[in-house]
């Protein structure tokens, strides 16, 4: 390979880990289809927004915890229209299958643990019995002592203890603290087998399936008008509520939302023992309709469009446009808007390029530092003009290309050192 072709080779690969790195830290793509053990917010690190306030009234922005996404540009009065093409989607709670469940030695089941009373008389019993047969140990031989009377309590009441499973042993005075309290996700192998009349209350585990929302475009007339676009805005808000809304329950309503759409109904001790009950579990509760109001997010949020006059630029204006996550409902649902991005489209004369200044001047670069446009929690990438339409679209891995210099030849130029020295030569 020449010199060019291998720098080509390693940008490429660079270029391909990269974005798959942003593939699977912000769930694009097939990656983040669907997400199970936790919220999507709590597993990806990019590409989503989250409410600006929680369900208590708190403001919790902060440089992690983002609520706004967009870009800042300076446009010129001209004719034409600036169309915004917003890019997002939200998550539903499914219903997680046997696969899911059982996969990697079962770290999705739930510990088994006893109901609060059946626990109580568990555990008089284990201190009743360990008074009597355990008098005068102490250290490793009272342990085990205490270890052999919880299985054999657990046993007489029911349940079934493998071999190797730990069991909770009442009080934790004399315990060893590396063995006080069992592991938070025991192998499905070692999972104690509590029936449901003494067993506690579960959850589903979690799982989420993403949702993308199609949104129409908005298109704004040139020359701005601030209040014309801040109505249009306003507006075209209450269209991406209902397009989220309408999103959903096509889901819903769809086989896939039919089946694995999560309900209200709490599966049972019994129903984590194999992943026959578990289907047993799923068939029951495929025969409950999904409700709309137990699945779908109540999302409070807007599109932002503003538009101010440029003191630096008469003629100018600088406007911001932006997707903003206001508040959130319920903190059991996922109210965060994720793949977020922003792409502008308006005629390439209306756009003015924004200038970039140095805290300490430099001559050398005056003129030279400017670009397109500025991201609001993220980057910008211009896409380039087309029919002299400029397009606009935000990232999320901002990246600066360094353009690559080729040396050219002009021959009617001499560069060899004894003409350039000679004085007849002009």
């Amino acid at each position: 390979m020449e010199p060019d072709e291998r720098q080509l080779l390693k940008e490429a690969v660079c270029d391909a880990i990269l974005e798959r790195t942003r593939r699977l830290v912000s769930g694009d793509g097939e990656v983040g289809r669907t997400i199970v053990g936790a919220k999507p917010s709590q597993v990806l690190s990019s590409g989503f927004i989250l409410p600006r306030i929680n369900e208590n009234g708190d403001d919790e922005t902060s440089d992690i915890r983002l609520a706004a996404h967009g870009l800042d540009l300076r446009i010129r009065a001209g004719e034409g229209s600036l169309r915004v093409a917003p890019e997002l989607s939200v998550y539903l709670r499914v219903l997680p299958s046997a696969d899911d469940l059982f996969a990697r030695a079962g770290r999705l089941i739930p510990r088994a643990e006893l109901s609060r009373d059946a626990a109580q008389r568990a555990k008089a019993e284990i201190t009743r019995r360990l008074e009597s047969l355990a008098a005068g140990l102490s250290g490793r031989a009272r342990r085990e002592m205490r270890a052999s009377i919880a299985a054999a309590v657990y046993r007489e009441m029911g349940v079934e203890v493998p071999a190797g499973a730990i069991v909770p042993q009442g009080a934790e005075a004399d315990l060893d603290p590396s063995h006080a309290s069992p592991p938070s996700s025991d192998s499905a192998s070692l999972r104690l087998r509590i029936p449901n009349t003494i067993s506690r209350r579960y959850d589903a585990p979690l799982k989420w399936r993403r949702v993308d929302v199609p949104v129409p475009p908005l298109e704004l007339p040139l020359p701005a008008d601030p209040g014309e676009w801040k109505q249009q805005a306003a507006d075209y808000s209450q269209q991406l509520h209902a397009a989220i809304r309408g999103a959903c329950m096509a889901y819903l309503v769809s086989e896939d939302g039919r089946e694995w759409a999560w309900r209200r109904r709490r599966p049972e001790s019994e129903d984590f023992w194999s992943r026959n009950a578990w289907e047993g579990y799923l068939r029951r509760m495929r025969t409950d309709p999904p409700v709309a109001a137990d699945v779908l997010p109540q999302i409070q949020m807007q599109l932002l469009v503003q538009v101010l006059p440029d003191p630096t630029s008469h003629g100018c204006q600088s406007v911001r446009v932006a997707l903003e996550n206001l508040r959130e409902s319920d903190a059991d649902m996922e109210c965060g808007l994720f793949n977020v991005a922003v792409q502008l489209e308006l005629p390439d004369a209306s756009l003015a390029p924004m200038r970039l200044e140095r805290v300490r001047r430099s001559y050398h670069l005056a003129g030279f530092m400017t670009m397109p446009a500025i991201g609001v929690n993220g980057g910008v990438e211009d896409l380039g003009a087309d029919a002299g339409i400029r397009t606009l679209r935000t990232t999320w891995m901002p990246r600066y290309v360094l353009p690559r210099m080729q040396a050219r030849e002009v021959p009617a130029v001499p560069t060899a050192y004894s003409q350039l020295c000679d004085p007849k030569v002009d």
